[in-house]
């Protein structure tokens, strides 16, 4: 696959990236350029991950991916490998962030996972000269391109000095939201999760948690960009900003309004009740949460 090479100049430069304090000043992708351009969820953690973390990586991206965000992490050993195979288990985009240059993936036991997601419309990116090596001081700066390129940071499962903090605090740094997972407070991989709980991260034990914190940011990138969630290889749904729709209510979307009140509905109850599935009807509630119509809050979405 072509290596495509942008300068910071370049009007397809990632306009996120370019707002940072240190932005690259030259970006290497492999894959689908417009990924950069989706809006996207960092998820980021340990390497020496628990069975726990392992499963809340996969699903959590899972989820993400199957109402249209893009998954961001590096490649990395343990969450980051369960947060890119969460988001290609729905066939959904993920983008990798690596410490090497592009010819030289690493791990090297992630050459696989870098090609599948690349052929499901994905990228790999790098800052580095392609036959850059694996040091380590590279792998902290490539954090920020993480961070800066998300709508937020999801850290699942860090320890008390992972690097999966740094990222958490260029996070910070860069105006971007950090959530944490919780976990056991026995737990070596899950103390440095619990003190950024402690020094005001924001709590995320699930999907809708996380969505009503970013749901500003959300509309303001569906403003911007037309979305496009998958269904499955070949039917796409597409969201646009309402202003680019003249009825961007369709029928389906009516027949919802009988499930919802000013009780917070859950997705998946929502899902059960109307027999459509989560990527059709989170597509669906995301245009109505846009006209107006509904509201996501803790618990759910209700009737505005």
């Amino acid at each position: 696959m072509d290596t495509i090479t942008l300068s910071i100049e370049d009007p397809a430069y990632p306009e996120r990236l370019r707002q940072i304090h240190t932005p690259p000043k030259t970006l290497h992708i492999k894959g689908n350029l417009q990924a950069l351009h989706e809006p996207q969820i960092a998820i980021v953690g340990c390497r020496q991950m628990t069975s726990y973390g392992a499963e809340q990586a996969y699903q959590f991206a899972k989820a993400l991916t199957e109402i249209g965000i893009v998954v961001t992490s590096g490649l990395a050993i343990g969450i980051d490998t369960m947060a890119h195979r969460g988001a290609l288990a729905h066939k959904g985009q993920t983008i990798a962030v690596l410490g090497t240059g592009l010819n030289k993936i690493y791990p090297s036991q992630n050459k696989k996972l870098a090609a599948e997601i690349m052929s499901e419309g994905g990228a790999v990116i790098s800052e580095f000269p392609a036959d850059m090596e694996a040091f380590p001081y590279n792998f902290p700066k490539r954090n920020r391109i993480i961070s800066a390129l998300s709508l937020g940071v999801l850290v699942i499962e860090a320890a008390e000095k992972s690097g999966s903090l740094i990222t958490a605090r260029l996070a910070l740094e860069q105006n971007r939201e950090v959530f944490v997972l919780p976990g056991p407070i026995n737990s070596p991989q899950s103390r440095g999760c619990n003190r950024l709980i402690k020094t005001g991260a924001t709590l995320i034990q699930s999907i809708p948690d996380l969505l009503v914190e970013i749901q500003d940011k959300l509309k303001s990138y569906t403003a911007d960009y037309s979305q496009t969630i998958q269904n499955d290889r070949n039917k796409k749904i597409h969201l646009q900003s309402p202003k680019k729709h003249d009825n961007p209510i369709k029928k389906s979307e009516h027949m919802l309004l009988a499930f919802l009140s000013d009780m917070p509905t859950p997705v998946d109850v929502l899902s059960v009740k109307t027999d459509m599935s989560l990527q059709a009807l989170n597509a669906e509630l995301l245009n109505l949460e846009l006209a107006g119509t509904v509201q996501l809050v803790a618990g759910g979405y209700i009737l505005k």
